[in-house]
C-alpha cells in the first residue's frame, strides 16, 4: 500500500516537472509579442513597379511651343534698339526661328512708319542670312527712291556681306550715286567682296569721280590689291 502510494507521488511530479519545460503544455502568454524590425530612414525605398518594369515607363519633357509672331516681333524691335550695334545670329535665335525672324526683320526695313533706326539696323541684321527672300528685300531697299540714304546705305553693307561676288553689279551701281556717303559705302563694300568685277568697277569709278577723299580711298584700295 505504502508502496503504492510513493509510486503515484513520484509519477505526479515527474508530470508537473515535464509540463514546466514543454512550450505546448504552457504557452507564452498572448500579450508578450515577437519584436520586428523598425524601418529606419535610411533604408531605401521599395523599388515603384510598373507597367514597363521596376523603374516604370520614361517620359520625355514636352518642347516649349513655337513663339507667336506677335512676340517675335516684340524681342526683335528689342534688339534692334541699339545705337551703333547690330544684335548677333545667336541673339535673334532668342527670338525666334530663322524664318521668323527674316520674316519681322523685312517687315519692319519696309516700315515707312517705325523708327528710322530700327529700320536701318533691320537692314544691317539681314546679312546673317544669306537666303533668297533676304536678297530680294535687300535689293528693293537698295533700289528705291526716294529712300533716306540711312537706310541704303546699312542694306549696301549688308548685301555686299551676305551675297558677295554676286551682290557686284548692284552695289557697282551705287558708285553713282549722287549721294557722296553712299558711295564711299559702295565702295568699301566692293573692296570687301575682292573680286576682278569689283575691281574694274573702282577703276572706272576713279576715272570720272569728283570727290578727292574718294578718289584717294579708291586709290588706296587698288593698290592694297597688287
Amino acid at each position: 500500500m505504502r508502496t503504492t502510494l510513493f509510486a503515484i507521488l513520484g509519477l505526479a511530479t515527474a508530470s508537473s516537472l515535464a509540463a514546466c519545460v514543454d512550450p505546448q503544455v504552457h504557452p507564452a502568454p498572448e500579450h508578450v509579442q515577437t519584436p520586428t524590425k523598425q524601418v529606419q530612414a535610411s533604408d531605401p525605398a521599395p523599388a515603384q513597379v510598373g507597367p514597363a518594369g521596376p523603374a516604370g515607363p520614361s517620359t520625355a519633357s514636352p518642347q516649349a511651343p513655337q513663339a507667336s509672331a506677335a512676340d517675335v516681333k516684340q524681342k526683335v524691335m528689342v534688339l534692334l534698339g541699339g545705337i551703333e550695334h547690330i544684335p548677333s545670329r545667336e541673339e535673334f535665335l532668342r527670338a525666334g526661328t530663322d524664318d521668323q525672324v527674316v520674316a519681322v526683320l523685312d517687315e519692319i526695313a519696309r516700315d515707312g512708319a517705325a523708327k528710322l533706326r530700327h529700320r536701318a539696323n533691320a537692314a544691317a541684321a539681314m546679312s546673317h542670312y544669306p537666303r533668297p527672300d533676304t536678297r530680294k528685300a535687300l535689293e528693293a531697299l537698295i533700289n528705291q527712291d526716294p529712300l533716306d540714304e540711312v537706310l541704303r546705305r546699312p542694306s549696301i553693307k549688308a548685301y555686299a556681306f551676305a551675297f558677295g561676288a554676286d551682290a557686284t553689279p548692284l552695289v557697282s551701281k551705287m558708285l553713282e550715286h549722287k549721294d557722296r556717303n553712299t558711295r564711299e559705302v559702295a565702295l568699301r563694300s566692293l573692296a570687301d567682296i575682292k573680286t576682278p568685277a569689283a575691281r574694274q568697277a573702282i577703276e572706272t569709278r576713279l576715272k570720272v569721280e569728283t570727290d578727292d577723299a574718294l578718289k584717294k580711298l579708291g586709290q588706296e584700295t587698288l593698290a592694297r590689291w597688287k
